[in-house]
């Protein structure tokens, strides 16, 4: 199986260290904000990766550009 076309853009690289930063900075949120702000936060930065690979996989640059 080849390389996944997302893994060759820097954007989603980049996403995907934004990510890792948004967990890491939440998880030193006090116990009460676990299950709202942290959740709402975490879902959200994952939400942008998440978008570029699903329009990485279209041929056309108006799919792509309407995924993003």
């Amino acid at each position: 199986m080849g390389a996944r076309p997302h893994h060759r853009l820097t954007v989603w690289h980049d996403a995907m260290r934004f990510v890792r930063q948004v967990y890491d900075h939440t998880a030193g949120l006090p116990a009460e904000e676990r299950f709202g702000l942290q959740s709402e936060m975490r879902r959200a930065a994952v939400g942008t990766p998440s978008n570029i690979a699903a329009g990485a996989v279209h041929r056309f640059t108006a799919d792509f550009i309407r995924r993003l």
